[in-house]
């Protein structure tokens, strides 16, 4: 039996240079037909897929890939399964690092209660496993979908915080990102207040754009000479300040 599945993921890994962009799929179930199947049909639509008998050997691959920094995009898992079975799976800790890799679970006669058991413990869609084989794919597309409309949002959050905290002339934390750190300080520190005397008439004689670039050199310079372990934020027009700890 472990032949047949040792074969599969043997293949993968020798394939797996051809096309690193392409989606990874981990296929967790004890039943070999139902693996080869779910292999022929993913490979054909250029799918890489791997395969454990069991949650065990899932848990195994999931920590040989994160160690490797390899990813794995969508997990289909059986829910009866002997040594350790679908929703001992779930309760496995690495899922935790693996909160944005879809899992869904393909079972022959999952009961209402045990439906609602699966989802609660993390499982983004099931389906019956002598369904059309059209469907699975359309439902990991549907999933691997979600998950890129997730990332762009949180990457999109992130650039919406950047703007909110971030000056953008320097870069540098701004005022609002200076007293949300400093009103949760509760050590001794010292503060170092840096003002550019007659900034303004730099602006006014040469332009805005020259003031700017000199403020990035100004803010540059105290970087570096600071170092990265003392925090500085941009007050606003030529003002700086550090919290030295």
């Amino acid at each position: 039996m472990c032949t047949i599945i040792d074969d599969i993921n043997r293949t993968t890994n020798s394939n797996s240079s051809i096309n690193p962009l392409q989606k990874t799929v981990l296929v967790i179930d004890d039943d070999i037909s139902s693996c080869e199947i779910l292999y022929e049909l993913f490979d054909k639509e250029n799918y890489r897929v791997l395969v454990g008998i069991n949650g065990q050997e899932g848990v195994r691959i999931l920590t040989e890939h994160q160690d490797s920094n390899e990813s794995i995009d969508i997990i289909i898992l059986d829910k009866f399964m002997p040594v350790m079975d679908g929703i001992e799976f779930l309760k496995q800790p690495i899922l935790k690092n693996y909160s944005l890799t879809p899992i869904i679970m393909l079972s022959a006669n999952l009961n209402q209660k045990e439906t609602v058991e699966a989802f609660r413990n993390g499982v983004w869609d099931t389906i019956t496993k002598q369904g059309d084989l059209e469907i699975v794919l359309e439902r990991v597309k549907i999933q691997l979908d979600k998950v890129a409309y997730l990332k762009k949002e949180a990457v999109k959050r992130q650039e919406l915080k950047r703007l909110v905290y971030a000056d953008q002339v320097t870069n540098l934390p701004n005022v609002k990102a200076f007293f949300n750190k400093f009103k949760y300080i509760n050590n001794e520190i010292a503060l170092l207040l840096v003002n550019l005397d007659d900034f303004g008439d730099i602006n006014n004689i040469h332009g805005r754009p020259i003031g700017d670039e000199m403020l990035k050199k100004v803010s540059t310079r105290l970087t570096n000479y600071l170092g990265e372990n003392n925090y500085m934020a941009r007050l606003g027009g030529a003002e700086f300040v550090v919290i030295i700890d």
